[in-house]
């Protein structure tokens, strides 16, 4: 997408919270610190699973490496949130819808759902996390914990883990094509006229 699409994800033209100014608060690009308490408020105010941590990682660096989009002092927040919130939505059972979310966290449902879209598109909507995908984010996120000594709460990737992944892939390649996915794996397409 063009460059100005990312607007969207600047905090000085898109304040996290309506009616506040457009100058955001901190100006100065984050420490672990100060990203790593923004993503604890955010999982633990949402009940989010600890392994879409890992989820939301890779969803991020997918979004950084479709070009175009600067993650910096303006943009993280915005971008974090919208990467946690896909990132439950995929991996947890029970999460919030956005609804729910923008008014846990005093956001506009309108503007989150435009984050939303504009990530997801931006990715080319590729939402399923492969075992080899995980491993790799949750080994990074392992190391950025230990040297920063928080606390790390997840657990290695095993069988059951594997088997949701496998499962979430095919939940999205059914989700992407509707109520009629069902139908479609049944359906005897190679006679149809």
């Amino acid at each position: 997408p063009p460059a100005d699409d990312f607007s969207l994800f600047d905090e000085r033209v898109h304040p996290m919270r309506p009616g506040a100014s457009g100058t955001p608060t901190q100006q100065w690009m984050p420490d672990v610190s100060c990203v790593s308490n923004y993503i604890r408020s955010l999982t633990q105010s949402a009940r989010m699973g600890a392994e879409a941590s890992v989820v939301a990682l890779a969803y991020i660096e997918r979004f950084v490496s479709a070009g175009g989009f600067v993650l910096d002092e303006n943009t993280w927040r915005r971008c974090a949130l919208t990467a946690w919130l896909i990132a439950a939505k995929m991996w947890d059972d029970d999460c919030l819808e956005n609804r729910e979310f923008a008014d846990l966290f005093g956001h506009d449902h309108d503007d989150l759902n435009a984050l939303e879209m504009a990530f997801t598109k931006s990715i080319g909507y590729k939402l399923s996390i492969t075992s080899a995908e995980y491993a790799r984010y949750y080994f990074a996120l392992r190391s950025i914990c230990q040297a920063t000594t928080e606390s790390f709460p997840l657990r290695l990737l095993d069988a059951e883990l594997e088997a949701k992944l496998e499962r979430s892939k095919h939940a999205v390649s059914g989700a992407a094509r509707g109520r009629w996915a069902d139908w479609l794996e049944q359906a005897d397409l190679s006679r149809s006229v």
